[in-house]
């Protein structure tokens, strides 16, 4: 009887080691997205930017519609006509990706 208990021992202690690894979570995580899945994760950082957004691109919350994405955040900007304006928001959220590559991906369009 010892010696049945010992591989699922092996295999828990096993499972959680690799469960709790940043790059298991990656992985499982880059898979999810290649299925176009949408995750939990994804959706919080949608609803983060959400909030952060009209504020930091000084538009109002009714101009910025934010929607999570598989593996990036979708980010449709509306009531902005000038083509200097566009440019402007361009920049910021091109910005943003750069300070936060550990975030998903803006990707915006103007409406």
């Amino acid at each position: 009887m010892h010696i049945k208990f010992l591989p699922i021992l092996t295999m828990s202690v096993a499972l959680g080691v690799s469960c709790g690894c940043q790059g298991y979570r990656d992985t499982v995580r880059g898979m999810g997205h290649s299925m176009g899945a949408i995750e939990p994760r994804d959706i919080q950082q949608a609803d983060a930017y959400r909030q952060a957004l009209p504020g930091h691109l000084g538009l109002s919350a009714d101009q910025v519609v934010v929607e999570p994405g598989s593996g990036e955040t979708n980010v449709t900007i509306s009531g902005v006509g000038s083509d200097s304006e566009q440019q402007r928001i361009s920049s910021a959220l091109e910005s943003l990706n750069a300070q936060n590559p550990q975030l998903n991906p803006l990707k915006w369009s103007f409406k």
